[in-house]
């Protein structure tokens, strides 16, 4: 990928508009980094809809509207929106004949002299939420290169990020809310509460595609499910007791409250709190696992850490998926270990790694009756014959492992066998860069075919 795009990347990556829960501000942020990286003249954010897809945020040439209202239906554009279904990239060299793209030829190309397109999904929790489509104005057309689309897929995911960010922060108030007068809101905010959590139940398996400096999305959808069940709990807790305590009130008014009646309510009450108690524990608990990594993530800066503890949050993380994919999670780690390293690569790392194992290891031929799928991960240090001490992280599954050819290209960008699946075949490839690149390790896999695969991640104990 071009320098140029890189520090783009980098810069937007690090500002804090897009984890601050404006999708507004965020993703003007995105868009403008996109027309400037690819000098074009048109970029825009589109959001799907059953209908069509609706304009969010069109920048044109250095002017931005916001939510202009503009619509294409799917009635109108059927080939278009064919081409969009299969939620890949759409890249039109030469748009007016292209079969995806030559529909908007009269309507739209030739009247605003668009002469290429370049359409990038942006998923959020597993499913196409919108799209980042460029265009390029002039009289020529205009050849989309490898590095541009990978350019384009990143901001998506940061735009991705954002909408992660959004939800987050809507829940976060609703939270605060209640934290603040609990008796007072209970009653207005609880079908919102139980709605919010009914939206978060149907999203859970819909995680976003976690590569470069995008994880924060599988984050909160990893929170989503796991803290679903504990704050369910708590709330059902909560609304029983009102009903007990209106109760008493009401005997109270009408002069009928009787001390079985009062003791009765008061030891009830004293259980559904303690009951709430114990869940919002557990979920506060799996929150800061949450937000320990999600912070790293954001923060590239070269921090000393305890790696056992560390990697046991990052694993936290992905517990959702595990489930979701009906796989056991395993963690080892004898020893504490301090690393000097950048914490929010590691994490991703590692998060590339297994969830790879959980996408690609598995096959349903391969679940025989009695098969516990499982994905073991383990820490170790490593002296090499120079005198110079490493850490091991090896992760290693009993699926149905890779050929010859496959493991050949396994860190190959782009490279996937499943691309039918929506895979695109980036996971790894950032993974090894970043192992090599940024963290001057090493990474690499043995596999053989029916037999399961096994990563070896070397780190430096101190990272320059």
């Amino acid at each position: 990928m071009r320098k140029e795009f890189e520090k783009l990347l980098l810069d937007i990556s690090q500002r804090k508009e897009i984890d601050g829960g404006d999708l507004t501000v965020a993703g003007t942020k995105i868009v403008s980094a996109c027309r400037h990286g690819l000098d074009i003249g048109r970029a825009s954010v589109w959001k799907v809809t059953k209908e069509g897809i609706t304009c969010q945020i069109l920048m044109h040439k250095t002017e931005i509207e916001i939510e202009n209202g503009v619509e294409l239906l799917r009635s109108d554009f059927p080939s278009y929106f064919s081409a969009i279904d299969t939620e890949r990239a759409l890249i039109a060299h030469d748009a007016e004949n292209d079969p995806a793209t030559s529909e908007f030829r009269d309507v739209y190309l030739r009247p605003l002299s668009i002469k290429s397109m370049l359409d990038i999904p942006i998923r959020y929790r597993g499913k196409m939420y919108g799209i980042i489509c460029c265009e390029h104005v002039g009289s020529t057309t205009r050849h989309w290169q490898d590095d541009e689309v990978l350019f384009v897929s990143t901001l998506a995911e940061l735009y991705g990020r954002a909408i992660s960010a959004n939800y987050r922060c809507e829940y976060e108030n609703v939270l605060k809310a209640v934290n603040a007068n609990l008796e007072e809101v209970i009653a207005e905010r609880t079908l919102e509460l139980e709605k919010s959590l009914e939206e978060l139940k149907e999203t859970q398996s819909q995680l976003v595609e976690s590569e470069k400096m995008a994880a924060l999305g599988h984050l909160v959808s990893g929170v989503a499910h796991e803290v679903n069940t504990p704050l369910g709990v708590a709330v059902t807790s909560i609304s029983a007791m009102k009903e007990r305590l209106d109760a008493v009130f009401d005997a109270l008014a009408k002069q009928t409250l009787t001390q079985s009646l009062l003791q009765s309510t008061l030891e009830n009450n004293r259980e559904a709190i303690d009951l709430a108690l114990s869940n919002l524990g557990v979920a506060a608990n799996l929150i800061n696992d949450f937000k320990k990594i999600a912070v790293d993530q954001t923060h590239i800066e070269l921090t000393e850490i305890e790696l056992k503890d560390y990697l046991q949050h990052v694993l936290n993380t992905l517990s959702a998926d595990a489930n979701a994919k009906e796989v056991a999670l395993n963690y080892e780690a004898s020893n504490e270990v301090i690393l000097k390293t950048y914490p929010g690569n590691v994490a991703q790392v590692i998060s590339n790694i297994v969830k790879n194992c959980f996408h690609h290891a598995f096959e349903e031929e391969t679940k025989g009756d009695g098969f516990q799928a499982s994905v073991n991960v383990a820490l170790s240090t490593h002296v090499q014959a120079s005198g110079i001490k490493q850490c091991v992280i090896e992760v290693s599954d009993n699926g149905s492992g890779m050929t010859p050819e496959e493991l050949e290209k396994i860190f190959e960008p782009f490279y996937t066998t499943a691309r039918g699946k929506g895979r695109k075949g980036l996971g790894l490839a950032v993974a090894y860069n970043t192992v090599v690149g940024q963290l001057k390790g090493n990474l690499n896999v043995s596999s053989d075919k029916g037999k399961g695969t096994r990563f070896r991640v070397y780190l430096p104990m101190e990272a320059d």
